[in-house]
């Protein structure tokens, strides 16, 4: 391992154990990271240095609690405060939407505001004077709030009424809290209110924090109504001077299916993909990746993925991991009768590796917009009083663990969406599970699999080839906290694998990970 790799490594081990991350010094890491972004030749282990930064620096900067509440639906809600149990039902919103929302939390994750993108609600659930925006409630990505990272309590709100909603597009409005004492409740103002970006927009709308310059990056895509033309994407630069059009880039789509323009886009955790659904009229091919620049907002090299026999995909995530997208996708049965299942593509790999699209959960049921919460879980919205949840979402296929209605809203209903957050790494502590007890040095790696262990203790490892075999395991003990262990695979056969760790030390507790091994 290099110095560079080296050094980040025990930066972001560091900063795990330091409870008070946002007084830390951002200088070195930006360096190093610009450092990174200076190599010339890609390689796998600067892929795991890059996210290792990214990583680094999202914790160092954002406040990792601001996605602590979730208000959607028919004032339907959820805590997530605590990230090692399982969220709790809130019962005391103010709001009714079909699709579209966004909620923001302090840096405590204490509620600051909820929106569905035409009015906006105060932490004491009255709301804010003077809102009236330019969302709907029945847009998949009517709104997101953006930070304004430095400025205080100040946001963005984007507001999107899509192509079929309404005629005012791409807006956003500023809001502002002020408060003038510790004890004294907030004062909300709205400003700027449905200041146009763009005039036509699809339903689509996505952002992302940018560590390099502490900024964010708000995405909307802009389908021409001309089905010759080529489709847009929109790269707004979010900082504290204001909103700025950075990029457009435009591609070559299908034409999309007339009353299916719904669905969500997302940027994947590590800052490195763009992926949405986009329902043609061939009905296949209508899942999209592209790579993105997180350093310059640029969007390149479309990729298409074909689920199989649907007529429209909604929901979308990434995995925590950024390696897997899930989708939700609708089928027609008998009678015409419609069917939703829950579908992981592994995007992220070689041809040769190539894994077909995996059915992961569901059948003949409910499930719209996805989203990744803080505790490393993704949830599906049901159009119930229950949401679906997807346990494992690092793992392949069914190791995905797909559980059908598995959090109870209390009566409340989630119809079909659910908020919209700024993306960024999930955050995990040594109270928040065992992400942080290991870190796997090279993936895809090539004869040997290196682990650093940030724990001791006694522990199993295994890794199983995708038929469910068990093709090498080791027992072994680490006596010294950040020792890396190396493991001789060089008999295996390229291909991927599902790599689980067994903890002896603290109840057999499992911890799991997909792996690749390619050639030298």
């Amino acid at each position: 391992m290099n110095y560079l790799s080296s050094s980040v490594l025990s930066i972001s081990v560091a900063l795990l154990n330091i409870k008070n991350i946002k007084t830390i010094k951002l200088k070195l890491l930006k360096k190093c990271y610009i450092k990174y972004k200076a190599m010339k030749k890609p390689t796998s282990s600067n892929f795991v240095l890059s996210t290792i930064i990214f990583f680094v620096l999202t914790l160092s900067i954002n406040a990792q609690l601001q996605n602590a509440n979730w208000y959607f639906g028919n004032q339907a809600g959820l805590n997530f405060n605590d990230g090692t149990a399982a969220p709790t039902a809130l019962m005391n919103s103010g709001m009714n939407t079909v699709e579209g929302c966004a909620s923001v939390s302090d840096d405590n994750g204490n509620l600051l505001f909820y929106t569905n993108g035409i009015d906006v609600w105060k932490n004491n659930h009255q709301t804010v004077s003077g809102s009236s925006m330019y969302g709907s409630v029945s847009v998949s990505q009517s709104v997101i709030i953006v930070p304004v990272s430095g400025s205080g309590r100040n946001f963005y709100i984007f507001t999107n009424q899509g192509q079929e909603s309404g005629l005012n597009g791409l807006s956003y409005s500023k809001l502002r809290m002020t408060q003038d004492d510790s004890d004294d409740p907030y004062s909300y103002s709205l400003s700027n209110v449905n200041t146009q970006l763009l005039t036509i927009a699809s339903e689509k709308l996505t952002s992302v924090y940018n560590p390099n310059d502490d900024t964010s990056w708000v995405v909307s895509f802009a389908p021409s109504k001309d089905p010759n033309l080529s489709d847009t994407f929109y790269v707004f630069k979010v900082d504290e001077y204001g909103v700025t059009l950075q990029n457009q880039f435009m591609f070559t789509f299908r034409r999309e299916a007339e009353g299916y323009t719904g669905g969500q886009m997302k940027i994947s955790p590590d800052g490195t993909k763009l992926a949405m659904t986009h329902n043609n009229v061939e009905g296949d091919e209508n899942v999209y990746t592209f790579d993105f620049d997180i350093v310059s907002g640029t969007i390149s090299l479309m990729n298409t993925y074909d689920i199989g026999d649907v007529f429209y995909c909604y929901g979308l995530e990434f995995s925590p991991d950024s390696d897997k997208i899930f989708v939700t996708a609708t089928h027609l049965g008998e009678g015409n009768s419609a069917i939703i299942g829950v579908y992981q593509i592994w995007y992220r790999n070689s041809e040769a590796l190539y894994m077909p699209v995996q059915f992961v959960g569901g059948q003949n049921i409910d499930a719209y917009s996805l989203q990744l919460a803080l505790d490393g879980k993704i949830y599906a919205a049901t159009n119930s009083d229950k949401l679906h949840c997807i346990s494992n979402p690092n793992g392949l296929s069914q190791n995905a663990s797909f559980e059908c209605d598995a959090i109870d809203l209390n009566g409340k209903l989630s119809i079909k969406g659910l908020p919209q957050f700024v993306s960024q790494l999930p955050y995990y502590n040594s109270d928040r599970g065992v992400e942080t007890k290991y870190t796997i040095l090279e993936n895809p790696f090539e004869e040997d699999l290196r682990i650093k262990f940030h724990v001791t203790g006694e522990f199993d490892l295994e890794l199983q080839n995708m038929s469910g075999s068990n093709v090498f395991s080791k027992e072994f003990t680490i006596y010294t906290v950040d020792s890396t262990k190396s493991f001789d695979v060089e008999d295996l056969n390229d291909g991927m694998y599902i790599l689980t760790i067994t903890d002896q030390d603290h109840d057999n507790e499992e911890w799991s990970a997909t792996v690749i091994k390619v050639d030298d």
